[in-house]
């Protein structure tokens, strides 16, 4: 009997291997994981191949060089690559790619992706153009006055003694929303 760990779906299992190849999983696979996975292992023993696996390299498989990014047109490359030289302190290299449309400005080195830079790297730019977004979307919603007031008294019991206009200013800073760009 052996016994081996795997993930499915983010969920890590215990199988164990029995004297007569049997296999069972701790905690069960789900029915539907676990005809999912008995057809993708046939597939794999009929063919001989594992699947192709989601690396660093298959993310940039297909992916074009600079020079064809740029159409064919070295003396723009160079001008990006001077720009580019000169916002991070080092040259592009053959290899690597430019998304644009990540980009925050013309030249953003962020937007630059080496070979060695996975799906991860744009994973978290995306996300950070997201949550950008919707700050910068978000609608500023004043706290109400009865909740100012509320706070305000809560304040005066636990023995403030601070101006009323001082008291107020201080709890919708720290209670209220803050302002977009603030």
């Amino acid at each position: 009997m052996t016994q081996y760990y795997m993930t499915v779906n983010s969920k890590r299992y215990r199988v164990t291997v029995h004297e007569d190849g049997t296999e069972t999983y701790y905690p069960r696979l789900p029915k539907s994981v676990a005809e999912s996975f008995e057809r993708r292992k046939g597939e794999v023993l009929e063919s001989g191949k594992c699947p192709e696996l989601r690396t660093t390299t298959t993310f940039h498989k297909g992916r074009k060089t600079l020079l064809e990014q740029f159409n064919g047109d070295e003396s723009m490359l160079r001008a990006f690559n001077k720009k580019y030289k000169k916002a991070t302190g080092r040259s592009l290299g053959a290899n690597d790619v430019y998304m644009s449309q990540l980009a925050e400005e013309e030249i953003d080195p962020n937007a630059v992706f080496t070979p060695s830079d996975g799906e991860e790297k744009v994973r978290k730019l995306i996300g950070k153009k997201i949550r950008k977004k919707q700050e910068e979307d978000a609608t500023f919603i004043p706290l109400a006055e009865a909740l100012v007031q509320d706070k305000m008294l809560q304040y005066r019991q636990a023995g403030d003694t601070s101006p009323a206009d001082e008291l107020r200013a201080m709890v919708i800073d720290k209670h209220g929303q803050k302002k977009p760009g603030v």
